[in-house]
């Protein structure tokens, strides 16, 4: 139904996290909400590229995703 709860989720395939532990801890660590992703759609929407609205939102929420690459060498 249009306009109603959305939900978002990470999945990962089975054995990644042996695999590629870098991976599968941004993944673990990876958090943002339905109005963070609604912002770059906003610019997008705009006539914003979407590398440029993804630029855009990275530097406006640094803590943010300083906070998913923690602890990745």
């Amino acid at each position: 139904m249009y306009g109603g709860a959305e939900q978002i989720h990470t999945m990962v395939r089975k054995g990644m996290k042996e695999d590629m532990p870098a991976v599968y801890r941004f993944l673990d660590q990876f958090q943002w909400t339905a109005e963070d992703m609604a912002q770059v759609m906003v610019d997008i929407q705009g006539g914003m590229s979407p590398e440029d609205a993804a630029k855009v939102w990275v530097s406006e929420h640094e803590n943010q995703v300083n906070s998913w690459i923690a602890g990745i060498e």
